[in-house]
Formats: structure tokens, C-alpha cells, sequence
């Protein structure tokens, strides 16, 4: 199963709650944008009640109406012992140098949220920036495409998505898909999986429930792949990623063959 990273208004403490009913392998508390201003203190109170705060991601507002950076909410939140957040709108190193400076930032793992054409210009200097721990990459698609002021169309993002995923890849951090607003079309939201899945994400941004239990319907890999993967598997059942090559049927199947048997079989198994 692909990894999830599924979103809580922080402000809703009966969201809250219902946590432990939710399936979900990571989780997102939202001071950004699911929450009003106005809110925040509610936020902040509803999660001093949340145990192993330290496991869960936080999304904090970063920059105040009149667009200056503001670092007392990151910082109320590290605070109050998050050290998973995601770092929303910002667009250069400069902001990251500040997030760096904030005291007890060094034991705190990010996530980037490219969300503007300046962002993903600099994709590669936010990558490098090595006083922060950054473990993951994603496109924040809607402001992305509010941004650049494109029509919000899954189709016109692929090379945006693909770009994020390889420069992700290439600095060896997490790759994660964007969000789908779509909670009613269910063919849609799947296609739109599968199309991330395809390119080579293995982790996305979930914003409902009725989300998690289609990614239990999708079939990831085609039946002629799975039966091809049991075969193999069948007649070598110690296979791992460790070994060189095999022979199969008169094709030899090297490590990247192997690797991706091995991955087939995971989710066959699911």
C-alpha cells in the first residue's frame, strides 16, 4: 500500500477524535489552510490533548497578511513538541535559513510544499539547503496552478509532478503526490493515483476518509504482471533484491526485474 498523509483541521477537535478511526499512515494537523485565524488558539488547545504529538506532521501558516514571513506559529508548535512539519508557500533559501534559526529546529524533520512558480524554479537550492532535516517533496498543485494561472487540470501537471519526483529521488528524499480535492468522482481520483503511482510516487496527500478506501480498491500492478511475479517467485522463493540475477524461462531477470517483482508481490499480498 502506497504510504498516506492524511489532513486534520486542528481546530476540529471531533475530527480529532475520531484519529484512531482512520487508517491512515501518517497525519497532517492543518493550521494553514483549513482553519480560520480566528481559530488558532482553538487549535493550538486541541492538540496539548493529542498523545505522541511528536508522531504526527503539522502544517503551520508561515507568512502573515502582508505577506512577511512569521515564524511564532512554527515556533508555539515546536513548543508544544511537534517535530514533523510541512512548510508551506515558501519560495527561497532565505526563508529556510530563518525556519533554521528557530531553537529546537534541529531535531525536526520537514517537508517541502512547492507551491509557486518561484518555488519550483529554486526547487534545487531549497533541496540543497542542509541546515533542516527535509524528508519529503510535494506540489502543492492548487496554489501551484492559482499561481501560474492555469486551469486545474491533472493532465497539464504531469511534468511538474514528474520534475518534483525525480529532483525528490535524486536527492534521496520522499517523493509525495498531491492532493485530490475529489471526494465524489471516484474514477477520477483513482486514474489520478494510478497516473502518480505509474510515474513512481509511493506516497500521497489524502484530504478525506472516502480517499483512504479507494486506494484499497485500486489495482496497482495489471493481472499479467501479478501471475508473472507469482511464477517467478514459485519457482525462486528465497528472491530478494540482493541477488545479482536469475534465470527464468529462458529471460534473465536482473536486479532491477527482481526488485520489481518483489514489489508486485508486496501489494498482491495487501
Amino acid at each position: 500500500m502506497i504510504e498516506t498523509f492524511f489532513f486534520i483541521p486542528a481546530d476540529k477537535i471531533r475530527f480529532i477524535n475520531k484519529l484512531p478511526e482512520i487508517n491512515a499512515s501518517n497525519f497532517i494537523l492543518d493550521f494553514e489552510d483549513s482553519i480560520k485565524s480566528s481559530n488558532l488558539s482553538v487549535a493550538l488547545k486541541n492538540i496539548t490533548n493529542i498523545k505522541n504529538i511528536e508522531n504526527f506532521w503539522a502544517r503551520p501558516t508561515l507568512f502573515n497578511t502582508n505577506n512577511d514571513l512569521d515564524l511564532n506559529l512554527i515556533k508555539n508548535l515546536i513548543d508544544l513538541g511537534i517535530k514533523k512539519i510541512i512548510i508551506p508557500k515558501i519560495f527561497n533559501r532565505s526563508h529556510l535559513k530563518a525556519i533554521s534559526e528557530i531553537k529546537g529546529i534541529k531535531k525536526c524533520e520537514f517537508i517541502l510544499l512547492i507551491e509557486s512558480a518561484k518555488a519550483f524554479n529554486n526547487v534545487d537550492k531549497l533541496l540543497t539547503f542542509k541546515k533542516i532535516n527535509i524528508k519529503g517533496l510535494v506540489l502543492g498543485s492548487h496554489d501551484f496552478v492559482s499561481d501560474l494561472g492555469m486551469k486545474y487540470n491533472v493532465e497539464d501537471l504531469k511534468y511538474f509532478r514528474q520534475t518534483l519526483l525525480i529532483k525528490a529521488k535524486a536527492y534521496h528524499i520522499k517523493p509525495i503526490d498531491i492532493a485530490s480535492m475529489e471526494i465524489k468522482n471516484n474514477l477520477e481520483f483513482k486514474e489520478e493515483v494510478l497516473s502518480g503511482f505509474n510515474m513512481g510516487y509511493r506516497a500521497k496527500m489524502i484530504l478525506h476518509p472516502s480517499q483512504l478506501e479507494l486506494l484499497d480498491e485500486i489495482s496497482f500492478f495489471n493481472n499479467d504482471e501479478t501471475l508473472f511475479a507469482r511464477k517467478v517467485i514459485k519457482k525462486y522463493p528465497n528472491l530478494s533484491d540482493e541477488i545479482e540475477a536469475v534465470n527464468f524461462e529462458g529471460r534473465i531477470l536482473e536486479r532491477p526485474h527482481i526488485k520489481r517483482i518483489l514489489e508486485i508481490l508486496r501489494y498482491d499480498d495487501r
